[in-house]
């Protein structure tokens, strides 16, 4: 009997299962075979699965041939690299071979967002976010959280997440809207953290200061100008006026009120 060298189960990700690899085994002998029996061996065989045989138990007439399909089926926990073991197959023996590799990891861009300087209380205008799946598989359900020192300084805009609980096709992608929301003054920072099971989690760095109200002041804030006869002017006095508060005041417009 003769059967092809070897079986490549290609690159799999842990956990994940190649395409069905499909083992030939012709009788090209003058007479039939005896009962074919089939054994895996080697230190990694038990990641390459049979999942359908017609040469188990069969013996094969003259000129036939049979099939074996395998499937490389390594689990999450195995250790990355190269994985081999032999399949034989009466009086055949071919060699199996497949390679554990990483998940390809969730990828978000921009990578960092500083918003503009916002007042505590109000919201800023929004970003976006894009979340991609580089890989050839499908992410799993995607969830996206704030993260860091600062993550109640900011929000994840329900309305627009299209990435929460969604599993991303190999090569698509999804959007994230994120707002600078202070609730006080100061440099605030979080992360942006979108992440699954099978794709790892992928980061954005966020940044916003908090603006206080602007407050003013006068210095002094009262000045007796003394009692002068009608029609004369007294001399002029410098008042001072500061802005103590922490955003700019704008353009200010001075007026007299009283009597």
């Amino acid at each position: 009997a003769s059967a092809q060298a070897e079986v490549r189960g290609g690159s799999v990700v842990g956990g994940k299962v190649s395409g069905v690899q499909r083992l030939f085994v012709a009788n090209d002998g003058d007479v039939a075979t005896e009962a074919i029996v089939q054994t895996k061996s080697g230190a990694d065989s038990a990641l390459f699965v049979i999942s359908a045989s017609t040469c188990e138990g069969a013996t094969l007439a003259a000129g036939t041939a049979c099939v074996v399909d395998l499937n490389f089926a390594p689990p999450k926990s195995a250790a990355l690299g190269p994985k081999s073991g032999q399949l034989s197959v009466g009086t055949v023996t071919a060699a199996l071979s497949g390679t554990v590799t990483a998940p390809e990891q969730l990828t978000i861009s921009p990578t960092t967002s500083s918003f503009t300087p916002t007042l505590v209380g109000s919201t800023s205008t929004s970003r976006s976010f894009t979340v991609t799946n580089p890989g050839t598989s499908a992410s799993g359900p995607i969830t996206t959280q704030l993260l860091g020192p600062d993550p109640g300084q900011f929000v994840v805009i329900a309305s627009s997440d299209r990435c929460a609980g969604v599993s991303l096709g190999a090569g698509a992608s999804c959007t994230v809207t994120v707002a600078f929301s202070p609730k006080r003054t100061g440099v605030a920072s979080a992360d942006l953290s979108v992440s699954s099971v099978d794709s790892g989690t992928a980061t954005a760095a966020l940044t916003g200061a908090g603006l206080g109200p602007t407050v003013l002041s006068i210095s002094p804030s009262t000045k007796d100008f003394g009692a002068l006869p009608v029609g004369t002017s007294s001399a002029s006095q410098l008042f001072t006026v500061t802005n103590v508060g922490t955003q700019d005041s704008g353009f200010l417009t001075p007026s007299l009120g009283g009597e």
